[in-house]
């Protein structure tokens, strides 16, 4: 049974200052991103501002991303580092009606990463509905091509906290930056917010373990 890594919702408005951290390699090595998405993200505005963004950050912590949907051929990604997301519920900045005010006594995931056995499996998730919720009182006085913008941008810091579990094999967390245990709602919305320089530490330096070492066959044949 899959245990799981939580970016919990915590919903303090305790801010963030860190400086744009320089990547600690060059970013050449190529992470490919298979997304799993519902039919309600088809070709939505945030889809792509979460596309950017997450190039963005994992540029900075080395790596090239590059994607492909759930589906595809693994067949060109043979000698890359792979991972499998899902992106759960409908992922808009329209809102909806937009969703009630969250329950401040809840700490809910907003996104999560498998774990088997002590090992971090490729397989991460983003939990929508858990983040409109988060987001909306925040986003409803903005644009509709703003809330599209920032809700797409928080979206990929999710994704990228998940990411640096996946490939540095840490299931630890940083004090500050997208590695952190806990999300603000201040902390999806900044203009900055990026991996601090631990992490990037941790993930220039990793070395995969072979007993860790997850190929593409493996993973798309579920063992």
């Amino acid at each position: 049974m899959f245990a799981r890594l939580k970016a919990l919702v915590c919903l303090s408005f305790f801010g963030l200052c860190i400086g744009r951290s320089e990547p600690v390699v060059p970013a050449d090595r190529l992470l490919v991103v298979y997304l799993k998405t519902s039919s309600a993200n088809d070709s939505t505005q945030p889809i792509q501002s979460f596309r950017v963004e997450l190039k963005a950050l994992m540029h900075s912590a080395g790596y090239r991303v590059e994607w492909r949907e759930s589906g595809m051929s693994s067949d060109d990604a043979v000698g890359a580092t792979v991972a499998i997301v899902e992106l759960r519920g409908a992922c808009e900045g329209t809102l909806g009606d937009l969703a009630p005010a969250p329950d401040r006594t809840a700490r809910p995931s907003l996104a999560s990463t498998a774990v088997s056995d002590g090992r971090i499996l490729p397989f991460s998730w983003v939990n929508c509905g858990t983040l409109t919720r988060m987001l909306a009182p925040s986003l409803a006085s903005q644009t509709l091509s703003r809330r599209d913008y920032l809700y797409g941008r928080a979206m990929a810091r999710l994704l990228a906290h998940e990411l640096y579990h996946v490939l540095a094999n840490d299931q630890r967390h940083a004090d500050q930056g997208v590695t952190k245990a806990s999300f603000t709602v201040q902390d999806l919305l900044a203009n900055r917010f990026e991996f601090e320089t631990t992490a990037l530490s941790r993930l220039g330096t990793r070395v995969l373990a072979a007993d860790n070492a997850a190929t593409v066959e493996e993973i798309f044949s579920g063992r």
